[in-house]
């Protein structure tokens, strides 16, 4: 899948399997939210996001019915890991059991303050949200920033790409 900011100057890829794998965890956390972090490359000009990598919940973190905090057992250590093969942490996703994807203010306070933070480096990451269940979701895709800002990107099919 493809998502297009509205001016179609920054794209985030999510390949199916990726997508596949938050719904098969969805599925799994049907009655709580559930979500990790997403893990890719960007283009040499920084205006492609290629998400090849969704990472599930850290054992530490709280699911809730309408919260999920993530945990960070493992993540430091799979990080570095997956760095020296030129993969970095991009953003986050988590679900929205059985509700709209449009992110929370929490959503948004978190995304905003990982923008700043320094041990993220990452001054513009992603938030995916899938709401809904797992055969009936639907997604929001965002793009954050230091600023206090986000922009939600347009799922886009081969035929808008034209």
């Amino acid at each position: 899948m493809i998502f297009l900011s509205q001016k179609k100057s920054l794209q985030a890829v999510l390949p199916q399997a990726c997508l596949n794998q938050m719904l098969e965890l969805m599925k799994t956390f049907d009655k709580v939210e559930t979500g990790g972090i997403l893990i890719g490359k960007y283009t040499s000009n920084n205006t492609i996001a290629e998400i090849t990598f969704v990472g599930g919940p850290p054992p530490d973190s709280k699911h809730g019915k309408y919260s999920f905090e993530r945990g960070v057992i493992g993540l430091k250590e799979m990080l570095e890991s997956l760095w020296i093969d030129g993969y970095f942490y991009i953003g986050e996703w988590h679900t929205h059991p059985k509700a709209s994807p449009s992110p929370s203010g929490t959503d948004v306070i978190q995304m905003i303050a990982i923008s700043k933070a320094a041990q993220y480096n990452c001054p513009e990451p992603i938030l995916i949200i899938l709401g809904g269940k797992s055969d009936n979701y639907n997604l929001f895709v965002g793009i954050f920033n230091k600023k206090g800002g986000y922009y939600q990107l347009d799922i886009q099919t081969e035929t808008n790409l034209v």
